[in-house]
């Protein structure tokens, strides 16, 4: 964006390298904002959905709308070490993953739970949570295995 604004240009090349300099494409003013706000968004979702559902333990579930719930559920051990896309939950289950939590301590010694929008690619490792969201079948059927 600094280079944007100094030069007052709304497209800027794009070259492989500073030594070679050889010319690989453009980019544009606009879709740097877009994917600035894209990534501002996905924090800002990121913390709400992170406080709305900060009460949620694995013995509650939060109903959002008559027969849909959003619940934290511990993955199955067959699921560590797998990516979201190769365990296919919502196809295999009918629930969507929402958040990820993942155990950590503060400075303080104070145990955290901060969440991420998962991604296709994240693998689940030992201490994540998920926060699931579906109807009330899909995530019985999905608490059960």
């Amino acid at each position: 964006m600094h280079n944007f604004g100094r030069h007052n240009v709304d497209e800027l090349p794009v070259v492989e390298s500073k030594s070679t300099m050889r010319f690989i494409g453009t980019v544009q003013r606009k879709d740097v904002i877009d994917a600035y706000n894209r990534e501002i968004f996905k924090t800002d979702l990121v913390g709400g959905v992170h406080s709305i559902v900060s009460a949620v333990s694995s013995e509650r579930d939060i109903e959002i709308s008559e027969g849909f719930k959003i619940c934290e559920v511990d993955p199955p051990g067959s699921f560590l070490g797998r990516s979201l896309k190769e365990i296919n939950i919502r196809a295999r289950y009918g629930v969507e993953v929402i958040l990820i939590r993942k155990p950590v301590e503060n400075k303080a010694g104070i145990q955290n739970r901060p969440g991420a929008i998962p991604s296709p690619d994240y693998v689940i490792e030992q201490g994540d949570t998920l926060l699931v969201l579906g109807d009330d079948k899909a995530v019985k059927n999905f608490r059960i295995g």
